[in-house]
């Protein structure tokens, strides 16, 4: 799950750790024997704070191509996402995390059996779930109901917004 920041990209991968990507170049960011058989599941920039990224159970934060912080989340993490203040940790099967911006965790929001694979806020100031059997949506995380489900029967893995709030 690529992300951006600062003219770089960063890209999670299954098998090579981290990768910062500059002009024409890849470089590995980070490759600690204990997480390189495991898949960076998504990564997620914070102006000020660093990289985010999740293998298995743990956010990693780094800086440039420092780790500055591992924490170990109770879910396996399938999508990182931000929403205003809050980073929400989407899982296999064990609901969705909402963590500080600094990593703390805040609230497990468990729903067994669904993977959720996004998280977002549009322009009206809904929320959006990404999940197994389709999307939900709501004003609140907690009161994020089913959408369009006679439409939508098949797993969802991200969503976004266009320029043009569509």
């Amino acid at each position: 799950f690529p992300v951006t920041i600062k003219g770089c990209l960063f890209i999670g991968t299954g098998n090579k750790g981290l990768l910062e990507l500059e002009s024409k170049t890849a470089q590995a960011g980070y490759e600690m024997r204990e997480y390189m058989t495991q898949s960076f599941a998504s990564t997620l920039a914070v102006p000020n704070v660093g990289v985010y990224s999740a293998s298995r159970n743990n956010l990693i934060l780094f800086d440039k191509t420092k780790v500055k912080k591992v924490i170990s989340l109770p879910i396996y993490v399938a999508s990182l996402s931000r929403v205003d203040s809050s980073i929400y940790a989407g899982s296999w099967g064990d609901g969705i995390v909402q963590l500080n911006l600094d990593g703390k965790v805040h609230h497990h929001f468990q729903k067994k059996n669904n993977n959720f694979h996004g998280v977002f806020k549009d322009h009206n100031g809904d929320m959006w779930i990404a999940y197994t059997y389709g999307v939900k949506k709501g004003k609140d995380i907690t009161k994020c109901k089913d959408f369009a489900k006679n439409q939508i029967k098949m797993q969802v893995v991200s969503l976004f917004e266009n320029s043009k709030n569509e």
